[in-house]
């Protein structure tokens, strides 16, 4: 008898209330497992803390390259690198998200850890996403303290400053400075400086005079620090221009600022200066996620080449940092094919995420159910056999122990079970090969 309109309404209602029937029928906070298959990223740390790798070498391995990163804390030639290899749904980015949450709560150390789901199309989009993570402000917030640091060693700008600012025409809270008085306490932003030195009781001639030479002060001090003349403009650009109209800003973050192609150590070493000294993180680490994108067909094979030799050179120039790099084995294959030199600076250490095995499918399925209920010590409602059968009932060998399809799979299984299991039934082999012959049929 086929379905009437009444039943199709009432399986709606069912599906609405799925959550509530696995709590009465299975005693779980929601269903666990990925829709598609594919990790959350916005999983919370107490959810991945339970997803562990079933693997007990890649948990080794993740372990010694944790380990490894985090000695020898006090050279500057730290950077250590780990490529996490597999086919398409084995896994590989939930194990980056398992890495990350374990360098999170590294006992003792505060790393910052950024996760970037795309490595761009050029090294200045890579960087760039990074410093994104990072925020205009606490860019800002740096770039600022360089500025009044270097003010305050150097007497014949400050005197300048305290000139303009003393002025009897100002009449700003600023006006008693003396030469001695710390600016790097007094003024915490361009803004707050800018306001003291061009207040309106100031004609137009003298504030452009007086905002040419804070520019100009601004940009001798980052050429020094910086070397790179465009580096130090697009700096300045940052502190200065209006926060929600910062071209300086945009062009950096989206990796379109062509002129500062093979200038990414600059970048790279401003971030390692904010992680470390302003935002107080003790190490910084990059996790790249889908970085096979580089040596596809998304890229030239002259982009491909540039972007692998451009990371390769900022490696060797900037060695305070460490990467785990996530890809398939055709792309590992190729950046050997296209940069054996950087092959080798990335790959120390590598681990392949490989198919499942029926153990490791039942290990998996225990982990997830681990996150919605608690003291949880069983893969209940499923059964052992019920394990099996879905292993084994996978045939198309390109999905065989796939962590992505069965991950699905139990999603829509346990999805099933709660709409026609009765509470106490357990998800048994008989009712996943009904499933299965039912997706196959």
């Amino acid at each position: 008898m086929s379905e009437t309109s009444i039943d199709i309404l009432k399986s709606f209602e069912n599906a609405k209330d799925s959550e509530t029937i696995l709590k009465t029928k299975f005693d779980l906070d929601s269903n666990p497992f990925p829709k598609s298959g594919i990790a959350d990223l916005d999983a919370t740390d107490e959810v991945i803390s339970k997803l562990v790798p079933v693997s007990s070498e890649v948990t080794q391995k993740i372990v010694s390259y944790i380990r490894d990163s985090m000695s020898d804390r006090n050279s500057d030639n730290r950077y250590l690198s780990l490529v996490i290899t597999g086919e398409y749904g084995t896994g590989k980015t939930q194990t980056l998200m398992f890495i990350q949450y374990l360098l999170k709560h590294y006992p003792g150390y505060k790393p910052y850890v950024v996760y970037l789901d795309d490595p761009g199309q050029s090294l200045s989009e890579l960087i760039g996403s990074v410093i994104s993570e990072i925020g205009i402000e606490n860019f800002k917030r740096y770039l600022w303290n360089i500025f009044m640091l270097h003010v305050d060693d150097n007497q014949e700008i400050k005197n300048r400053f305290i000139e303009y600012i003393s002025s009897p025409r100002m009449f700003t809270s600023y006006s008693n400075l003396a030469a001695n008085s710390k600016f790097e306490s007094c003024f915490k932003s361009y803004k707050e400086l800018a306001d003291a030195l061009l207040g309106e009781k100031v004609n137009r001639a003298t504030k452009n005079a007086r905002e040419e030479f804070l520019l100009n002060s601004i940009m001798t001090c980052f050429i020094n620090k910086f070397k790179y003349t465009n580096i130090a403009r697009y700096y300045v650009g940052i502190l200065s221009e209006n926060i929600n109209i910062s071209k300086s800003w945009d062009l950096i973050v989206s990796g379109q600022a062509k002129d500062l192609a093979k200038k990414e150590v600059v970048l790279l070493k401003s971030i390692v200066e904010i992680v470390k000294n302003q935002m107080d993180y003790t190490d910084f680490y990059l996790l790249v996620d889908e970085f096979e994108e580089v040596s596809s067909n998304r890229l030239t094979k002259k982009e491909a080449d540039n972007y692998m030799s451009n990371l390769r050179a900022l490696i060797d120039r900037e060695r305070n940092w460490c990467s785990v790099f996530a890809m398939n084995p055709r792309a590992l294959e190729d950046v050997k094919q296209i940069s054996l030199a950087l092959f080798g600076r990335i790959s120390n250490s590598t681990i392949t995420l490989t198919p499942f095995d029926a153990n490791q499918l039942g290990l998996v399925i225990k982990n997830y159910i681990d996150t919605v209920r608690k003291n949880n010590d069983s893969i209940y409602p499923f059964t052992d056999a019920a394990v099996q059968t879905l292993y084994n009932g996978v045939e198309d060998e390109n999905l065989k122990g796939s962590p992505r399809y069965l991950l699905k799979l139990c999603y829509s299984i346990l999805q099933d079970a709660a709409v026609t299991l009765d509470k106490g039934q357990s998800i048994d082999e008989d009712f996943v090969k009904s499933f299965l012959n039912k997706i196959d049929e």
